[in-house]
């Protein structure tokens, strides 16, 4: 186990489709000096014993990618009302507006975790070819719905492009407010 200084354990847990959110829990897990996991291949016991939980992942719509199932694990850890702290990351294709940033805490998180639980949006990409068939699908059919709308905003437009020629917006500087919260 590792710890990010001062003898705080943090862990840097993380769910990724096409490895953006991958990206920036790795260059996290460096800067903080902390160990790195995939949601999918822990349980309640690997996260026990860490004073700090940073979770990511991958926003659909407005969801967190597997945060809901990160919040089961600390609770079946035994650890949903006390340590460790808990931050949260989410990394989509647009351009990080605080309404967007309003809405996706307000679909994530209770007014109460709002309180407690400090959450950062990364700006990730969009590289289609990277997305598994059951992803590629949805990404699809919400590829049409933005094609047959008559007007189409910048993003949606930029959305568009993407699907053609693969955005990569991740920024490795972004992640400097996140670091500082774990280590304050």
């Amino acid at each position: 186990m590792v710890s990010s200084g001062d003898d705080m354990r943090t862990i840097i847990v993380y769910s990724s489709i096409s490895g953006f959110t991958e990206r920036y829990a790795g260059w996290i897990a460096a800067a903080l000096g902390a160990d790195l996991r995939r949601l999918k291949e822990i349980g309640p016991r690997d996260i026990r014993d860490y004073d700090c939980i940073v979770y990511g992942g991958s926003l659909h719509a407005v969801g967190v990618y597997g945060l809901r199932k990160m919040k089961r694990l600390i609770e079946r850890a035994g650890l949903a009302r006390g340590a460790p702290r808990l931050l949260v990351f989410g990394v989509g294709a647009s351009p990080p507006k605080p309404e967007t940033i309003a809405q996706i805490r307000d679909a994530n998180f209770t007014p109460e975790e709002q309180e407690r639980i400090p959450f950062f949006y990364f700006r990730g990409g969009f590289d289609f070819s990277r997305l598994d068939p059951f992803h590629k699908v949805i990404m699809t059919l919400f590829k049409w719905k933005i094609a047959r709308k008559p007007t189409k905003t910048p993003d949606e437009l930029g959305m568009l492009k993407a699907y053609e020629s693969p955005a990569d917006f991740t920024d490795p500087a972004t992640i400097a407010g996140l670091v500082d919260t774990v280590r304050s």
